[in-house]
């Protein structure tokens, strides 16, 4: 779940639980699916016990539900935290302390025939270091600053002391 920075700030939101208070009257937006998910509205009930006014549905965590969340027509919106725009439109992604949304990883595939202990080790050292924050300014390298990912992703390992 994200907000605005301005949100965050006027009601001093730093997790999910925090929108008790608030959810009554705020609009929440989010792909359609998300009104009828366990991990979307039916979830955020459940495990938070939030009821918004309303629900909007637009895109999946893309430029519709960006757009409505910076300028106001909803005041909440499910955004993936690695989506560039949180650092470039100065949204806040909310913690979600009972795990209503599970973790997705980033999961290597590799070849197995191919695989040597090297691959392993450098595979198991990145993944180490691989945070949710470096993913996201990584993301915002690439995707909105249109940096080379070869580059990108040498600079986190060279950053991180592996390149």
């Amino acid at each position: 779940m994200t907000v605005t920075q301005a949100t965050a700030t006027k009601d001093h939101l730093t997790s999910i639980s925090d929108l008790k208070p608030y959810a009554s009257s705020m609009v929440i937006g989010g792909p359609p699916e998300f009104k009828t998910r366990t991990d979307g509205l039916i979830g955020l009930k459940k495990n938070y016990g939030l009821t918004f006014k309303s629900f909007d549905p637009l895109d999946e965590s893309g430029p519709l539900t960006l757009a409505a969340l910076t300028s106001g027509k909803v005041q909440a919106a499910d955004v993936f935290t690695t989506t560039p725009q949180i650092v470039t439109d100065h949204l806040v992604a909310l913690a979600d302390p009972k795990f209503n949304f599970a973790a997705q990883n980033v999961v290597p595939l590799v070849y197995k025939k191919a695989m040597t202990s090297t691959i392993t080790n450098t595979l198991n050292a990145i993944s180490a270091r691989l945070s949710t924050e470096a993913l996201l300014q990584m993301d915002k390298a690439v995707i909105l600053d249109h940096a080379n990912y070869s580059t990108v992703a040498q600079g986190f390992l060279k950053a991180e002391g592996l390149g």
